[in-house]
């Protein structure tokens, strides 16, 4: 099997940012943009879909495509891409 991320979802976001892997949280704090936006990760609201995402984690390549989300989504979220980001704001 592969590692997962399953955290408490409070520190669901800053775990995907910093580590590039994907999670399996409840709909709070913020999940959700990293889940439907990028697909870096899965919601669970029930015991079953729970069971469900952990089935679709331990699939590899379903894995490996959450990674490469992630990672891709990680660069969205550097410090150097948000200042860019106020600059542009502010000019």
């Amino acid at each position: 099997a592969v590692g997962h991320c399953v955290l408490p979802p409070y520190i669901c976001f800053s775990t995907t940012i910093l580590t590039s892997l994907p999670f399996i949280s409840t709909l709070v704090g913020g999940v959700e943009e990293l889940s439907k936006d990028s697909n870096c990760g899965l919601i669970a609201s029930t015991p079953e879909e729970f069971i469900k995402s952990m089935k679709i984690m331990d699939d590899k390549e379903e894995y490996n495509k959450f990674v490469s989300n992630c990672k891709v989504t990680r660069k969205k979220y550097l410090m150097a891409n948000q200042i860019k980001k106020i600059e542009k704001l502010l000019s």
